[in-house]
């Protein structure tokens, strides 16, 4: 049952929200909004190789309104995670460096939750074409993620 009144509303189911209302909802009243389909009503998010039509059903087409840009918003409970399918490949040490975490301690933590829960991508001829599409728009491959993502062009 709705309650009348909430200590706090999060807008935005997405990976990031759903954790924070789930905090919050340990210190009060909570409310989580999310314009987004559940996407179990789409028997293809239920196997990897229905991905193909849940992007195609969950994507929005906004675009920013001063460049023009196409920013890739959700519209999946989930939000983008829903799409990807919580997609995890390893990228290079440097890129964590930074953050202050060493290649270590990231590569145990990728273990634990690839042991945990992934199951390798086949690499099909759709994988292929997509990665190869977004490399010929700039986006360098990823060596380490075998063409399983992109880099932002510099």
């Amino acid at each position: 049952m709705l309650a009348l009144s909430y200590d706090f509303i999060v807008v935005g189911g997405g990976s990031s929200g759903a954790l924070l209302a789930r905090e919050l909802a340990s210190k009060g009243p909570t409310l989580l909004i999310d314009r987004g389909y559940n996407h179990s009503m789409f028997p293809q998010s239920a196997v990897p190789e229905g991905w193909p039509q849940i992007a195609v059903l969950g994507w929005d087409p906004v675009r920013a309104a001063d460049s023009g840009h196409w920013l890739g918003v959700s519209k999946l409970f989930g939000g983008g995670s829903s799409i990807n399918g919580g997609v995890l490949w390893r990228a290079e040490a440097s890129v964590f460096e930074p953050l202050g975490f060493g290649a270590d301690e990231v590569g145990a933590a990728f273990e634990t939750i690839q042991a945990e829960f992934s199951e390798p991508a086949p690499r099909t001829e759709y994988a292929s074409v997509f990665a190869d599409a977004w490399q010929k728009l700039g986006y360098p491959a990823v060596p380490s993620a075998g063409a399983a993502s992109w880099a932002q062009p510099a």
